[in-house]
């Protein structure tokens, strides 16, 4: 009779093996905690990988901001006529970009605009005024009516919708900021126009530098919630290099003023979007690194209690189960991708990531029962 041969037990691949408890972790919390007995660089490198996922958000976010938005989405508060004066009156003012610096002629623009308060030529503004016609209610003084009655007075008045400025010196954000600092600098204030204060006025700043636009939601406001959006710009585009504002700024055939204005900001957006990009894409991924850390360390903390069967990990044990559970969160970020979720893109992953470590540590790493 023949002898019968042992069946050898099959080999598991290694690498296989990894595979399939990795994706146990995404929906295992006891899998994330058999994973502190792995290697280390398993866990290492899924939490890399999920800090590099959680940032696809922000990333895609910054990189595709289309700054002609600011003009050509939503309300666009009066900037359609407002441009359209500035850009015909402004047509006779010598300008020029070079080196990526703007300038413009004194003299002539000292002439194209008014000086309320007396100061230098950085002061002097251009504003265009808005026509507008109030109403005012003011109750009946005739006592023969029996009935409640009131008299509607019209008056045609206006506002002012835009404010340009020009300095040689300062940057144009930082201009700005201080023409938005106080009330009192509002132009409908600077121009004695103190009676309708509800209406909104436009800033811009034309400076050496770039530019920077503020739509203004109320702009008798001093507080920073009063700005309905704002945007910076810089003159070191090519397509902006030897030539002058109004060249840039010109509408072709069958195009808007609103709308050349709106490509001159995307462009000159273009070296801004790089540098926040890579700026919020830096600060998402220290988010997302920290919170893996801290996470676990209070993993780590939880389980210090004398009744807790895992208090004998290290807290480097308790590093490597955070990081397995890391994975899942950062998929559940890719949510932000979703346009009704983009302004949680920086903070989804860590929330989800919050939420799943919680529940681990109530019910996967709780202590044992108390003996009666």
């Amino acid at each position: 009779m023949a002898k019968a041969k042992p069946v050898k037990p099959t080999k598991k691949h290694p690498l296989w093996e990894g595979i399939k408890f990795w994706l146990r972790t995404l929906v295992s919390n006891d899998a994330c905690v058999e994973g502190k007995n792995k290697p280390w660089y398993w866990p290492v490198l899924i939490a890399i990988l999920s800090a590099v996922i959680a940032i696809i958000p922000t990333m895609v976010q910054q990189f595709t901001v289309n700054a002609a938005n600011f003009f050509e989405s939503g309300y666009n508060l009066d900037y359609d006529n407002s441009l359209a004066a500035f850009q015909k009156d402004f047509a006779g003012v010598t300008s020029k970009i070079e080196n990526n610096e703007l300038t413009i002629d004194g003299d002539a623009w000292k002439a194209l605009c008014v000086n309320p308060e007396g100061k230098g030529t950085d002061y002097w503004g251009y504003y265009y005024k808005v026509p507008v016609t109030v109403k005012t209610e003011t109750p009946s003084t005739d006592s023969t009516s029996s009935a409640s009655a009131s008299v509607v007075v019209s008056k045609d008045t206006w506002y002012c919708g835009l404010a340009v400025y020009y300095t040689n010196e300062e940057n144009a954000a930082s201009f700005a900021a201080t023409r938005l600092a106080n009330v009192l600098y509002d132009p409908n204030y600077q121009l004695g126009h103190t009676e309708y204060t509800t209406y909104s006025t436009n800033l811009m700043v034309l400076a050496k530098d770039g530019a920077y636009l503020v739509k203004r939601v109320n702009g008798t406001s001093s507080s920073s919630s009063s700005q309905g959006s704002a945007i910076a710009i810089a003159w070191n585009h090519a397509d902006f290099q030897g030539k002058s504002l109004q060249e840039i700024t010109a509408a072709k055939d069958n195009e808007t003023v609103l709308h050349a204005w709106a490509q001159m900001l995307n462009k000159g957006y273009n070296s801004t979007r790089i540098t926040v990009g890579w700026t919020y894409t830096g600060i998402g991924f220290a988010i997302a690194i920290g919170s893996e850390l801290v996470l676990g360390f209070i993993l780590w903390l939880v389980t210090r209690g004398k009744r807790n069967p895992f208090r004998v990990n290290n807290i480097w044990d308790y590093q490597k189960v955070s990081y397995w559970a890391s994975f899942s969160p950062a998929i559940l970020g890719l949510f932000a991708l979703i346009p009704a979720m983009s302004n949680f893109s920086m903070f989804l992953y860590p929330m989800a990531y919050i939420i799943r470590i919680s529940w681990m540590s109530m019910r996967n790493l709780q202590p044992a029962p108390a003996e009666e």
